[in-house]
Protein backbone atom coordinates (compact mmCIF):
# COMPACT_ATOMS: atom_id res chain seq x y z
CA UNK A 1 0.00 0.00 0.00
CA UNK A 2 2.86 2.37 0.81
CA UNK A 3 4.36 1.84 -2.65
CA UNK A 4 1.03 2.64 -4.35
CA UNK A 5 0.64 5.82 -2.36
CA UNK A 6 4.16 6.91 -3.25
CA UNK A 7 3.46 6.45 -6.95
CA UNK A 8 0.24 8.43 -6.68
CA UNK A 9 1.92 11.24 -4.77
CA UNK A 10 4.45 11.67 -7.58
CA UNK A 11 1.57 12.34 -9.98
CA UNK A 12 -0.30 14.83 -7.81
CA UNK A 13 -0.25 18.49 -8.79
CA UNK A 14 -1.14 21.11 -6.18
CA UNK A 15 -3.79 23.48 -7.53
CA UNK A 16 -3.36 27.01 -6.18
CA UNK A 17 -6.37 28.97 -7.43
CA UNK A 18 -7.49 29.56 -3.85
CA UNK A 19 -4.07 30.69 -2.65
CA UNK A 20 -4.26 34.47 -2.64
CA UNK A 21 -7.75 34.65 -4.12
CA UNK A 22 -11.28 33.53 -3.32
CA UNK A 23 -12.07 30.68 -5.69
CA UNK A 24 -14.45 27.76 -5.95
CA UNK A 25 -18.04 26.87 -5.28
CA UNK A 26 -17.44 25.80 -1.70
CA UNK A 27 -14.89 28.40 -0.59
CA UNK A 28 -15.82 31.62 1.16
CA UNK A 29 -12.32 33.09 1.49
CA UNK A 30 -8.82 32.92 0.09
CA UNK A 31 -6.15 30.78 1.72
CA UNK A 32 -4.01 32.99 3.92
CA UNK A 33 -0.24 33.32 3.74
CA UNK A 34 0.06 31.30 6.97
CA UNK A 35 -2.16 28.52 5.62
CA UNK A 36 -0.18 28.49 2.37
CA UNK A 37 3.04 27.98 4.34
CA UNK A 38 1.49 25.00 6.13
CA UNK A 39 0.32 23.51 2.83
CA UNK A 40 3.79 23.80 1.30
CA UNK A 41 5.36 22.22 4.39
CA UNK A 42 2.92 19.32 4.15
CA UNK A 43 3.74 18.87 0.46
CA UNK A 44 7.49 18.84 1.10
CA UNK A 45 7.13 16.22 3.83
CA UNK A 46 5.05 14.03 1.51
CA UNK A 47 7.21 14.51 -1.60
CA UNK A 48 4.59 16.49 -3.52
CA UNK A 49 6.52 18.99 -5.63
CA UNK A 50 4.29 19.91 -8.57
CA UNK A 51 2.28 23.15 -8.65
CA UNK A 52 -0.39 24.47 -10.99
CA UNK A 53 -1.04 28.19 -10.85
CA UNK A 54 -2.01 31.06 -13.16
CA UNK A 55 -1.25 34.72 -13.65
CA UNK A 56 -4.95 35.46 -13.24
CA UNK A 57 -5.00 33.93 -9.73
CA UNK A 58 -4.25 37.37 -8.23
CA UNK A 59 -1.60 36.95 -5.49
CA UNK A 60 -1.03 33.24 -6.05
CA UNK A 61 2.34 33.54 -7.81
CA UNK A 62 3.65 36.00 -5.22
CA UNK A 63 2.75 33.71 -2.32
CA UNK A 64 4.11 30.61 -4.05
CA UNK A 65 7.40 32.43 -4.61
CA UNK A 66 7.84 32.80 -0.85
CA UNK A 67 7.86 29.05 -0.26
CA UNK A 68 8.86 27.45 -3.57
CA UNK A 69 12.19 27.25 -5.35
CA UNK A 70 13.75 25.35 -8.25
CA UNK A 71 13.16 22.01 -6.53
CA UNK A 72 9.47 22.51 -7.36
CA UNK A 73 7.96 21.77 -10.77
CA UNK A 74 5.76 24.79 -11.45
CA UNK A 75 3.23 25.34 -14.22
CA UNK A 76 1.46 28.63 -14.78
CA UNK A 77 -1.03 29.99 -17.30
CA UNK A 78 -0.89 32.81 -19.81
CA UNK A 79 -3.84 35.23 -19.52
CA UNK A 80 -6.00 36.19 -22.48
CA UNK A 81 -4.21 38.63 -24.77
CA UNK A 82 -6.09 41.62 -26.12
CA UNK A 83 -6.55 41.70 -29.90
CA UNK A 84 -5.18 45.25 -29.91
CA UNK A 85 -1.82 44.23 -28.42
CA UNK A 86 0.77 45.72 -30.78
CA UNK A 87 3.80 43.61 -29.88
CA UNK A 88 2.60 40.14 -28.93
CA UNK A 89 6.05 38.63 -28.48
CA UNK A 90 7.10 41.44 -26.13
CA UNK A 91 3.90 40.99 -24.09
CA UNK A 92 4.29 37.21 -23.77
CA UNK A 93 8.01 37.44 -22.93
CA UNK A 94 7.44 40.17 -20.34
CA UNK A 95 4.59 38.21 -18.80
CA UNK A 96 6.71 35.06 -18.51
CA UNK A 97 9.69 36.91 -17.04
CA UNK A 98 7.41 38.56 -14.50
CA UNK A 99 6.00 35.16 -13.46
CA UNK A 100 9.49 33.67 -13.15
CA UNK A 101 10.51 36.54 -10.88
CA UNK A 102 7.40 36.23 -8.71
CA UNK A 103 7.70 32.44 -8.46
CA UNK A 104 11.39 32.65 -7.53
CA UNK A 105 12.45 30.08 -10.14
CA UNK A 106 14.80 29.97 -13.16
CA UNK A 107 12.21 28.74 -15.64
CA UNK A 108 8.64 27.51 -15.88
CA UNK A 109 7.98 23.80 -16.35
CA UNK A 110 4.91 24.39 -18.51
CA UNK A 111 3.25 27.58 -19.66
CA UNK A 112 -0.41 26.87 -20.40
CA UNK A 113 -2.64 28.95 -22.61
CA UNK A 114 -5.42 29.55 -20.07
CA UNK A 115 -8.21 29.90 -22.61
CA UNK A 116 -8.23 28.34 -26.08
CA UNK A 117 -9.95 31.44 -27.48
CA UNK A 118 -6.51 33.03 -27.25
CA UNK A 119 -5.45 30.82 -30.16
CA UNK A 120 -8.41 31.68 -32.35
CA UNK A 121 -8.01 35.43 -32.65
CA UNK A 122 -6.08 37.61 -35.09
CA UNK A 123 -2.87 37.29 -33.03
CA UNK A 124 -3.08 33.50 -32.55
CA UNK A 125 -0.09 32.49 -34.69
CA UNK A 126 2.08 35.19 -33.13
CA UNK A 127 1.16 33.98 -29.66
CA UNK A 128 1.91 30.36 -30.50
CA UNK A 129 5.23 31.26 -32.14
CA UNK A 130 6.18 33.27 -29.06
CA UNK A 131 5.58 30.18 -26.92
CA UNK A 132 7.76 28.10 -29.22
CA UNK A 133 10.55 30.69 -29.03
CA UNK A 134 10.45 30.81 -25.23
CA UNK A 135 10.55 27.01 -25.13
CA UNK A 136 13.56 27.02 -27.44
CA UNK A 137 15.26 29.54 -25.15
CA UNK A 138 14.37 27.31 -22.15
CA UNK A 139 12.53 30.05 -20.26
CA UNK A 140 9.70 27.54 -20.39
CA UNK A 141 10.36 23.81 -20.72
CA UNK A 142 6.95 22.88 -22.12
CA UNK A 143 3.91 24.55 -23.66
CA UNK A 144 0.34 23.55 -22.85
CA UNK A 145 -3.30 24.49 -23.15
CA UNK A 146 -6.31 24.18 -20.87
CA UNK A 147 -9.54 23.10 -22.57
CA UNK A 148 -13.09 22.45 -21.32
CA UNK A 149 -14.74 20.18 -23.90
CA UNK A 150 -13.71 17.46 -26.38
CA UNK A 151 -14.85 19.63 -29.30
CA UNK A 152 -12.58 22.41 -28.04
CA UNK A 153 -9.72 19.91 -27.81
CA UNK A 154 -10.30 18.69 -31.37
CA UNK A 155 -10.34 22.24 -32.68
CA UNK A 156 -7.06 23.07 -30.97
CA UNK A 157 -5.29 19.91 -32.19
CA UNK A 158 -6.25 20.62 -35.80
CA UNK A 159 -3.97 23.66 -35.79
CA UNK A 160 -1.48 23.37 -32.95
CA UNK A 161 0.64 20.89 -31.02
CA UNK A 162 1.27 20.98 -27.27
CA UNK A 163 3.40 19.16 -24.71
CA UNK A 164 0.67 19.29 -22.03
CA UNK A 165 -3.13 19.32 -22.25
CA UNK A 166 -5.23 20.11 -19.18
CA UNK A 167 -8.84 18.84 -19.12
CA UNK A 168 -11.63 18.51 -16.52
CA UNK A 169 -12.19 14.92 -15.37
CA UNK A 170 -14.28 13.76 -12.41
CA UNK A 171 -17.04 11.30 -11.57
CA UNK A 172 -19.68 13.64 -13.01
CA UNK A 173 -17.73 14.72 -16.07
CA UNK A 174 -16.45 11.80 -18.13
CA UNK A 175 -16.68 13.50 -21.53
CA UNK A 176 -12.95 13.15 -22.22
CA UNK A 177 -12.99 9.46 -21.33
CA UNK A 178 -15.34 8.63 -24.20
CA UNK A 179 -14.84 8.54 -27.99
CA UNK A 180 -11.09 7.94 -27.78
CA UNK A 181 -10.40 11.50 -26.63
CA UNK A 182 -7.64 10.38 -24.29
CA UNK A 183 -6.23 8.10 -27.00
CA UNK A 184 -5.78 11.16 -29.22
CA UNK A 185 -3.56 12.74 -26.57
CA UNK A 186 -1.56 9.53 -26.26
CA UNK A 187 -0.99 9.50 -30.02
CA UNK A 188 0.12 13.14 -29.82
CA UNK A 189 2.64 12.11 -27.15
CA UNK A 190 1.05 14.72 -24.90
CA UNK A 191 1.06 14.80 -21.10
CA UNK A 192 -2.50 14.77 -19.76
CA UNK A 193 -3.21 16.83 -16.65
CA UNK A 194 -6.62 16.30 -15.05
CA UNK A 195 -8.24 19.24 -13.30
CA UNK A 196 -11.52 19.83 -11.45
CA UNK A 197 -11.34 16.29 -10.07
CA UNK A 198 -13.42 17.36 -7.05
CA UNK A 199 -15.49 19.99 -8.90
CA UNK A 200 -14.02 22.87 -6.90
CA UNK A 201 -14.63 20.90 -3.69
CA UNK A 202 -18.29 20.17 -4.40
CA UNK A 203 -17.77 16.40 -4.55
CA UNK A 204 -16.16 16.41 -1.10
CA UNK A 205 -19.04 18.16 0.65
CA UNK A 206 -21.40 16.44 3.04
CA UNK A 207 -24.84 16.21 1.46
CA UNK A 208 -26.29 18.50 4.14
CA UNK A 209 -23.81 21.23 3.24
CA UNK A 210 -24.54 21.29 -0.48
CA UNK A 211 -25.39 24.77 -1.77
CA UNK A 212 -29.12 25.05 -2.48
CA UNK A 213 -28.66 25.38 -6.25
CA UNK A 214 -27.09 21.89 -6.38
CA UNK A 215 -29.70 20.06 -4.29
CA UNK A 216 -31.73 19.02 -7.33
CA UNK A 217 -28.61 17.87 -9.19
CA UNK A 218 -27.96 14.88 -6.90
Amino acid sequence: MREINTKLLKKLVLGTAQIGSKYGITNSKAISDKEAKEIFSFCEINNINKIDTAISYLQSENIIGKYADDTWIINTKLPKIDNNTLNVDYFVRNTVNDSIKKLNIKNINCLFVHNSETLFCKNSDEIYNSLLTLRKEKLIRNIGISVYTPSELNKVLRYYSFDYIQVPINVLNQSFVHNNNLKKLELENTVLQARSIFLQGLLLLDEKKLPQKFINEK
